[in-house]
């Protein structure tokens, strides 16, 4: 509860304490939260009853120093004081931050009483110790807690303990105030190993967690345990074969066909109809069909599943779906993406390059959903690259192979057809990089016979005759020339 309600109570509280008949009200119960405790955020009794010391003291009977996860402890809460004629009493068990911790389990059910997260008195619980205070001047309250089932931390029990002098008043009653401290203790005890008759002692129950283990209790020993520690035998059946082996040790009884009998024997289990090849129902995901009394042998395909000594009409069988990736070339685009759907039937699933998870989503999927990768061969130069999407290889001179290294792919450079295109020259069959003379024309991925190779012409009679005519006309153009400048200079 938070401070805001301890305020108001406080503020209740105080003014309530100074009616003079107020003890009366609260002989049947203080209200929660006014121990001294953490979660009382310090408030005690002695808000009404005063704060003068007295002779006597208030006690916590049984809490241990260390708890045990689960364990229960029998808690007294005694108040003495020669001078007073009775008691009251609240107590809570709280943690370091004042969360209260454990459970209080009530033992007198007419003399205590729940009150939120605390525990005090009733009428009839005063009663009793007025009743009973003239044998040793004091009173104790019954209550069993127990411990939380984890580790909390340390855990505090606060108690205050109202020695009263019973005159119908606040006056004159004494509050005595105290806490204990436990701290987390793991549970130890005894271990037994009934596959090899092994027993184990201070082990902690944590650790006693085996399929043939057995934990003797907290503080248990291997001479405490019971039943006794031995090994344990009994008739072992396999649900495959229909066989019996008496005498087998659980351990050596485990599987998924196997069925261990403790101390039993074969004869009985067969004679009983126990021990028998197992049937059960095969249903098949693919098609959403179940068949009935089959053996494990005959339900075995990828989308089956054998349910073990059932029947169809006490399963669900549907067609299985699951996310399907699809790794083909291009699937995404240019990768690394590849195309992924959810809910699919596995014959919708079922190409070269898609693969089918069962029930699974495609944001599950691990490894995820990408396109496959390849080398890819530039035949124009012969040059080869490695993790290359299909997407990223493309033109005729490109060759692209799924899945593989450079080292495992021939990427030579194609020949095609090379035309010299000079007047003496020929057609060959080569590489790009040997077609490179100055009338050299390459046509890739062609043969001589398919290209027609076009030469420079060898000139004519008559182109020879205009070509010496312009030749010696050139010739007597400069002698001319020549005179004339001559003839000037002198």
């Amino acid at each position: 509860m938070g401070s805001g309600w301890r305020t108001s109570w406080t503020l209740v509280l105080l003014a309530f304490c100074a009616a003079p008949s107020s003890v009366w009200a609260f002989r049947s119960g203080p209200p929660p939260g006014f121990n001294g405790s953490t979660a009382s955020g310090g408030n005690s009794c002695r808000l009404c009853h005063g704060t003068a010391g007295g002779l006597g003291s208030v006690q916590i009977i049984g809490f241990p120093t260390q708890y045990v996860p689960s364990a229960l402890y029998n808690i007294g809460v005694r108040v003495a004081d020669p001078d007073k004629a009775g008691a009251g009493f609240q107590i809570s068990f709280e943690t370091a931050t004042g969360m209260h911790a454990g459970t209080i389990i009530r033992t007198d059910l007419t003399g205590t009483q729940h009150n939120g997260g605390w525990l005090n008195h009733t009428s009839t619980g005063v009663n009793n110790a007025v009743s009973n205070w003239f044998s040793d001047d004091s009173y104790t309250y019954q209550l069993r807690w127990q411990a939380p089932a984890v580790d909390l931390g340390p855990i505090r029990a606060w108690a205050a303990g109202n020695a009263i002098n019973n005159n119908g008043s606040s006056t004159g009653d004494t509050i005595y105030l105290t806490n204990l401290t436990a701290t987390f203790q793991p549970a130890r005890g005894a271990c037994c190993d009934e596959s090899s008759g092994i027993c184990d002692e201070d082990v902690l129950e944590t650790d006693c967690a085996g399929l043939d283990d057995r934990y003797g209790g907290h503080g248990s020993t291997c001479a405490t345990m019971t039943p006794a520690c031995s090994t344990v035998t009994g008739g072992c059946c396999d649900g495959t074969t229909g066989e019996c082996v008496d005498g087998v040790v659980r351990v050596d009884c485990i599987g998924d066909q196997l069925t261990f009998h403790e101390g039993l024997l074969c004869a009985d289990l067969i004679s009983s109809g126990e021990c028998e090849r197992h049937r059960g129902a095969c249903c098949d995901g693919t098609t959403g069909t179940c068949e009935g009394d089959t053996f494990p042998e005959e339900c075995t395909g990828d989308q089956e599943e054998w349910f073990k000594g059932a029947e169809c009409s006490e399963i669900l069988c549907e067609q299985h779906r699951g996310a399907c990736c699809d790794t083909s070339p291009g699937a995404g685009g240019s990768g690394p993406e590849g195309v992924c759907s959810n809910n699919v039937l596995p014959g919708d699933c079922a190409g070269p390059q898609q693969i089918w998870a069962k029930q699974t989503d495609c944001a599950n999927l691990d490894p995820p959903c990408l396109e496959t990768t390849g080398v890819c061969c530039n035949t124009l130069d012969g040059t080869c690259e490695e993790d290359v999407y299909s997407g990223q290889c493309q033109g005729t001179q490109r060759s692209w192979t799924k899945g593989m290294s450079c080292t495992e792919v021939t990427c030579d450079a194609r020949p095609g057809a090379c035309c010299d295109q000079d007047t003496f020259g020929g057609c060959s069959e080569t590489t790009n990089a040997q077609c490179q003379c100055p009338t050299c024309v390459w046509h890739k991925l062609q043969t001589c016979d398919q290209i027609e190779c076009l030469h420079n012409a060898i000139p004519t009679v008559s182109q020879w005759g205009l070509i010496v005519m312009t030749l010696m006309l050139l010739i007597a153009a400069k002698v001319s020339f020549g005179r004339r400048m001559a003839i000037g200079a002198s």
